[in-house]
């Protein structure tokens, strides 16, 4: 299971308030450059605890702010399947978080 961030939403409940991008990272508790990421769509997967945060911050429904993505096939992106095909047999995805997936391969 993926959980991805609306960042229609995200973008919507920011516009709502006078506070500066960097105001919400400190009031979030990360770095302005890795929330500026999530702001821009570099990283829409944030992860469980990052996700528990923001909810708690914006005072928002998990389901207003995130959606739920139905599992995909593992390795179903051709260019990694590509980048990895002489190395690695994927197996299966055992997990992921904020920054990235991992597979057994």
């Amino acid at each position: 299971m993926r959980v991805r961030l609306k960042l229609d939403r995200l973008h919507d409940l920011m516009a709502r308030s006078n506070l500066t991008q960097n105001h919400w990272a400190i009031r979030i508790g990360m770095s302005r450059g890795h929330w500026s990421e999530i702001v821009n769509g570099k990283h829409v997967h944030p992860s469980p605890k990052t996700r528990e945060r923001m909810l708690e911050v914006f005072g928002v429904s998990f389901d207003e702010l995130f959606e739920i993505e139905p599992d995909a096939p593992t390795g179903t992106d051709p260019s990694f399947q590509a980048a990895l095909s002489g190395r690695y047999l994927i197996d299966e995805e055992i997990g992921q978080g904020g920054m990235g997936t991992v597979y057994l391969a």
